[in-house]
């Protein structure tokens, strides 16, 4: 991958927050305002797990690299298995810049859970941090 990608993904900041957020935890007095604590471990795990799907599909890319660097070496046509790793590859990357995010909840507790992930959304700078409920016609949505 790119130093672009990664610019523009900010994997750098990303690291750092990690970083600064594991720094808080170590704060004899961090768990003395749990809500404070509460906002703090969700961007830690959100902040993880987004830095995991990045690696993961960066190792996957390199392995892309590879494989062109076996078909020029080999002189072997593996232009279909590159281009759908490639395809793939896409549509990964998409979806790690934004994507709605679905939550099932509790059907009284819709309003406190979409104010909790907007709290968490905005602490983590994410854009478009509006939580939505999905409706089914003039009605919320029930899954089974």
């Amino acid at each position: 991958m790119s130093t672009r990608s990664e610019a523009i993904f900010d994997v750098e900041g990303r690291t750092k927050k990690v970083a600064e957020l594991e720094q808080k935890r170590l704060d004899p007095q961090f768990w003395s305002n749990p809500e404070e604590a509460k906002k703090v471990e969700q961007a830690l795990s959100a902040e993880k797990s987004w830095l995991e799907v990045w690696e993961k599909i960066k190792r996957r890319a390199e392995d892309v690299e590879t494989l062109i660097e076996l078909a020029d070496e080999e002189d072997t046509n593996l232009d279909e298995e590159i281009e759908a790793e490639v395809r793939k590859l896409s549509k990964e990357v998409e979806a790690l810049g934004a994507f709605p995010l679905p939550v099932e909840v509790i059907p009284f507790g819709w309003q406190t859970t979409r104010s909790l992930i907007e709290e968490l959304l905005e602490s983590m700078d994410v854009l478009g941090r509006d939580a939505s409920l999905r409706m089914n016609g003039d009605r919320p949505f029930i899954t089974d």
